[in-house]
């Protein structure tokens, strides 16, 4: 191998090494891309094979979620903790406060919404 790259070095110079490196680089990142994770990856008729990582494990993405489920369940709690001090702010007649008010409405239905989606895909994805 190492006779082979001395002769294309020494009959056509760096370029010739550089685009070997470069073909060589090109088809084994296709490779990669190519193959599905946790799959074996083989490039150039078998010379080159190792497995590829399988990324996160199963468990990760559930306990994310759950994660995620919590600190939503968190923030629902903190708005609803501000709702309720709006709303007495509006009884007694602060304008400011029917602003925000109906802000923070929107904002506990919209994480409302992303938390049942969060369960759904617990519900989906996770064991029990």
């Amino acid at each position: 191998m190492w006779d082979l790259l001395n002769q294309l070095y020494k009959r056509f110079g760096l370029w010739a090494l550089l685009f070997v490196a470069l073909a060589f680089g090109s088809v084994w990142l296709v490779a990669h891309i190519v193959a599905p994770p946790c799959e074996k990856v083989s490039v150039y008729f078998g010379l080159i094979e190792y497995k590829k990582a399988c990324g996160n494990p199963p468990g990760t993405k559930c306990q994310e979620l759950r994660q995620h489920l919590q600190m939503n369940g968190a923030q629902q709690a903190d708005l609803r903790h501000k709702i309720i001090r709006l709303e007495s702010e509006v009884n007694k007649g602060n304008s400011d406060a029917q602003k925000a008010l109906e802000e923070s409405l929107g904002q506990l239905n919209a994480l409302k919404e992303d938390g049942q989606n969060i369960e759904a895909q617990i519900q989906s994805q996770c064991p029990h």
